[in-house]
């Protein structure tokens, strides 16, 4: 399993989230890092890919 997370700039937009399993993929907008954290933890993947903003929050 692979997680892709495309980062905000800012917790007031949303942060991209994917999740990667085989052929088959579920995509999420969340908004606080504790969002992120706690589903990270919760998949457990092997990979976690994340796209990082390149603007000041």
């Amino acid at each position: 399993m692979i997680v892709g997370i495309d980062l905000a700039g800012s917790e007031k937009r949303p942060t991209g989230f994917c999740v990667l399993d085989g052929m088959r993929s579920k995509c999420y907008k969340l908004y606080t890092d504790k969002e992120i954290i706690e589903n990270v933890e919760r998949i457990k993947p092997k990979i976690v890919a994340i796209d990082a903003p390149l603007a000041l929050p």
